[in-house]
């Protein structure tokens, strides 16, 4: 019974693109580039900060036309994802989205930058099957309670592990975080 009425804030969240028979290469790479344009304009609508050519942490994959094998219907899963936890960053308003690191599901991410996974497994139990990321953003406190909100109101089952907050230096003409380096328009890398 408990299962039953909690279900609804524990839905899957859709593969992208959202297929039945597998995810062809074909359809996974018009996919990610359709889904990356909408991520950026999204971010720019909200007016929040991405880096400059920004992928959202699939750059391995961007340029591709053939994926390793098997690993399309994956990405398609990490895709949706990925775009579920941007939308509760842009609603939320936050200043910058640096990122949102994923695990390594397919050959071709080992030719990606190694800082766009994290290398903590998926665990699963009787109910789930728990993927780690990790969402680095900056904000104000009143933002990051949002994102909080966010995440606890959706009804994917979001679960925030842990987090580490990191006042950033000012720095004229930008943001920036400790050990990083500001860029003129205002954004920092670390």
């Amino acid at each position: 019974d408990w299962i039953e009425k909690t279900r609804k804030y524990f839905r899957p969240i859709t593969p992208i693109p959202n297929v039945t028979n597998g995810v062809s290469s074909e359809l996974f790479a018009a996919a990610l580039r359709r889904t990356i344009s909408q991520l950026q304009r999204d971010a720019d609508a909200a007016d929040v900060e991405i880096p400059p050519q920004y992928n959202f942490y699939f750059e391995a994959q961007r340029s591709l036309m053939k994926f390793s094998p098997c690993s399309p219907d994956g990405l398609a899963v990490q895709l949706g994802e990925v775009k579920s936890i941007s939308e509760v960053l842009f609603a939320a308003r936050v200043n910058a989205l640096d990122g949102v690191q994923r695990l390594r599901i397919s050959a071709d991410d080992t030719a990606g930058p190694q800082s766009d996974y994290v290398d903590d497994p998926a665990t699963t139990n009787d109910l789930a099957i728990l993927v780690p990321y990790v969402v680095t953003f900056r904000s104000f406190g009143p933002d990051l309670a949002k994102v909080l909100a966010g995440f606890a109101s959706s009804s994917h089952g979001f679960i925030i592990k842990g987090i580490n907050v990191q006042p950033a230096a000012s720095v004229a003409g930008g943001y920036a975080q400790p050990g990083g380096y500001a860029q003129p328009g205002g954004y920092a890398q670390p």
